[in-house]
């Protein structure tokens, strides 16, 4: 199980169980690659970094803005839920679905393991 450190926004700006001013920015890349198993050539780090940083200003920004006031909904606009009718239809079908996928068995998606 992944320790919940590793699941917040927090642990995305700072990385985990380090102070805010510890966590650089290559650090932080690092540490998103690890979270999604993916490796990043350093030209790619690079850049996602510059996007990374983009981002987590933004999201600062937002942190500052004062939502005490504000109620909580579910939507953006006053429509409310809006749920479409529970039809039965026809699906892909197991070789539409696969067609696409790097490596199949017996109509499923083969993957590699990723726990235990």
């Amino acid at each position: 199980m992944i320790p919940m450190e590793y699941l917040s926004i927090d642990s995305v700006l700072h990385g985990p169980f380090q102070a805010p001013s510890q966590a650089s920015t290559a650090d932080r890349v690092a540490h998103v690659a690890r979270l999604a198993r993916i490796e990043l050539r350093p030209e790619e780090a690079a850049m996602l970094g510059h996007d990374l940083d983009r981002i987590l200003a933004y999201v600062e920004e937002l942190r500052a803005v004062d939502t005490d006031a504000v109620e909580p909904m579910i939507h953006a606009g006053d429509r409310g839920l809006v749920l479409r009718q529970d039809v039965e239809r026809d699906g892909l079908g197991a070789a539409m679905a696969t067609a696409g996928a790097p490596a199949t068995e017996g109509g499923a998606f083969v993957v590699p393991r990723v726990i235990g």
